[in-house]
């Protein structure tokens, strides 16, 4: 989870530079000292692809995104970068390209032509004004409420603790309980729409509110460690900017979003979440800016040099990991590699040397796009990795590697999947969204076999490593998208005890995914992980769903839900729901099922034991 709120005011359904930061960094250009023309970021140096953007409208009534695609990519060929769209299923989209000569294509391919019966429209579209420029005039104009200005240093402390950790001050054992609040209204709220997807569920789904207290399934209470709710993150990715109080060069975060017209930095001080040796490697390298020649960069003016440093810890090893975040603007070669050598100085000889960094990268970060080559870290000193241990296994972090934030409760949220799903010596656990294999790899003692799928190359090699350096012989991981191999990989299992693990990015599962879920046959288990339940609700409707023409299979249904609070002092937290498939014929008559639908071990204190 990242500490900064980055939503787009507009949704992006189609792979493309994010519309937030291609007009971050394309801002400015004043009309008069007041007002400033929020489509000035079109005419600048860069590409937009708002500038060759067209509108479709007359699209038909039911359709998917990953059809539309297909329609413009692959049949059409117009190479199309991005679609946005106002809702689902919304009777027009925007649809934006990589030229003037792109755009032209596809408005006369497009024009007129007949899909899934419907008669498609299109013309030209004007570019989306600047959300930062355009929220500056509107408060200039009395359109909006102006921000309130941060004064002293208690504004900033509370405008910071707001932004990242708003339930801060309020008692732990309190923060618990709205966490299973939100969880409940999920559940209640998925109840609901798994019967109107299948109205065949509607008499178990009944059932299990009769002994659920109103839910679809039985919801346990949060899963937690008190005692260790403070100074948890072992990763964040702090902003190199101006202090928005003193005007200073700091590190800190963001105290809002571009879109909300807020590019000011505050310091970390104040955070509980935040460990001492991330504040201490902030201020160290804060000196460092500061005395540097070169400017901190402004995404107002797209200027300067120092953007982020990203600090990773191994909260279980003491190992540290530093990545300094530089855009280059038009420093030649020779220039850049003074920049890496002075970092490499301050770290070994200098101040920074006093933190002993086991590792230490440096990143050139430019404009944020799809092609662009910002993913790849120069490693200036030290080892390429750093070690993390959980559940008494080692794993290797490299910079781009994903983990689990907060590595002591990560070890509660796979006991939590172990319990839920009765992993045992008999089950074969298929790791869905594996990443570096942290889950599978953590539950591979305790079952018969793991196989990982993972659609990062780099990824999949990680997670190998992982195994062959904790010895684990029992697993197998495989690269490729979920939906395309895992009938192949679920072949491998002789075995009818199947159970898969889904841990999605925070959008969820892509449908064909789901679609193959419910074709595999020799699952009936599988258990899902969600830190955005919000955005995961389509994929939990869809494993219910009735079946259909490409919907094969019985539907999967809730049976248990426990939140694990991985993100103490912040409104998230990660649910955990474990589904079985519901032969609907035997429902009717057999009662097994919701009998059985409450795990033996009890999963969590009561909230009442929680210290507040």
């Amino acid at each position: 989870i990242s500490m900064e709120n980055t939503d787009l005011e507009e949704k992006t359904l189609v792979c493309g530079e994010s519309d937030e930061t291609v007009k971050e960094e394309n801002a400015g250009m004043k009309l008069n000292a007041d007002v400033e023309d929020p489509y000035a970021y079109i005419d600048k140096n860069g590409f937009t692809s708002e500038k060759f953007k067209i509108e479709i409208r007359g699209l038909p009534k039911y359709y998917g995104m990953g059809e539309l695609r297909k329609l413009l990519n692959i049949k059409l060929k117009l190479n199309c970068n991005k679609v946005k769209c106002p809702g689902n299923r919304s009777k027009w989209v925007y649809a934006c390209f990589r030229s003037e000569e792109e755009k032209c294509i596809a408005l006369e391919k497009l024009s007129g032509l007949v899909w899934k019966g419907s008669t498609l429209q299109t013309k030209s579209a004007d570019p989306a004004p600047d959300p930062f420029v355009k929220r500056k005039n509107e408060e200039n104009d009395g359109k909006l409420n102006k921000k309130i200005k941060i004064e002293s240093k208690e504004q900033q402390i509370e405008a910071i603790e707001n932004s990242t950790t708003p339930l801060c001050h309020i008692p732990y054992g309190d923060q618990l309980k709205q966490k299973w609040d939100d969880a409940r209204r999920t559940l209640l709220n998925l109840g609901v729409k798994l019967v109107k997807s299948n109205p065949q569920l509607n008499d178990w789904i009944e059932k299990q509110k009769s002994i659920n207290e109103g839910l679809p399934c039985k919801l346990h209470d949060v899963k937690a460690m008190p005692l260790a709710c403070d100074y948890y993150r072992n990763k964040c990715e702090f902003t190199v900017g101006k202090d928005e109080l003193t005007g200073e060069r700091v590190i800190g975060f963001r105290l809002g979003t571009y879109a909300s017209g807020s590019i000011g930095i505050a310091p970390v001080d104040s955070l509980k979440i935040i460990p001492e040796i991330m504040l201490k490697t902030t201020k160290i390298f804060e000196k460092f800016v500061k005395e540097s020649e070169f400017e901190v960069f402004s995404p107002d003016t797209l200027k300067g040099y120092w953007r982020q440093l990203t600090v990773r810890i191994g909260i279980q090893t003491n190992q540290l990991m530093v990545i300094v975040g530089f855009h280059p603007q038009e420093l030649s070669e020779d220039e850049v590699a003074k920049v890496k050598e002075d970092i490499k100085q301050f770290f070994t000889e200098g101040e920074g040397s006093t933190l002993k960094v086991n590792s230490l990268y440096f990143q050139i970060l430019k404009r944020k796009s799809k092609n662009s080559e910002q993913q790849e870290f120069a490693l200036l000193t030290g080892e390429p990795y750093i070690e993390e241990i959980m559940c008494n296994l080692k794993f290797k972090i490299s910079p781009e590697s994903f983990f689990q934030i907060n590595t002591r409760c990560a070890e509660l949220l796979i006991e939590t999947v172990k319990d839920l799903a009765a992993i045992n010596k008999d089950t074969t656990v298929l790791d869905v969204c594996c990443g570096t294999g942290t889950i599978g790899l953590c539950l591979a003692k305790d079952c018969n076999k793991v196989l990982g799928i993972e659609i990062v190359s780099k990824a999949v090699q990680d997670a190998r490593e992982n195994a062959s350096k904790n010895i684990i012989n029992n697993s197998d991981f495989f690269c490729g998208k979920a939906d395309e191999i895992l009938t192949s990989v679920v072949k491998r299992v002789k075995e009818d005890k199947l159970v898969a693990i889904l841990d999605p990015p925070r959008a969820g599962l892509h449908q064909k995914a789901i679609v193959m879920l419910r074709r595999t046959e020799n699952l009936d288990r599988l258990v899902f992980l969600s830190c955005d339940c919000k955005s995961a609700l389509q994929n939990f409707i869809d494993l219910g769903r009735a079946k259909s023409k490409t919907l094969f299979g019985e539907p999967f249904v809730p049976v248990a839900a426990v939140p694990v609070d991985m993100f103490p002092h912040t409104n998230h937290y990660e649910l955990v729901i474990y589904f079985e498939r519901l032969d609907l014929a035997k429902s009717k008559t057999d009662s097994s099922l919701e009998n059985d639908c409450t795990p033996d071990k009890d999963l969590n204190e009561t909230l009442e034991n929680v210290p507040s």
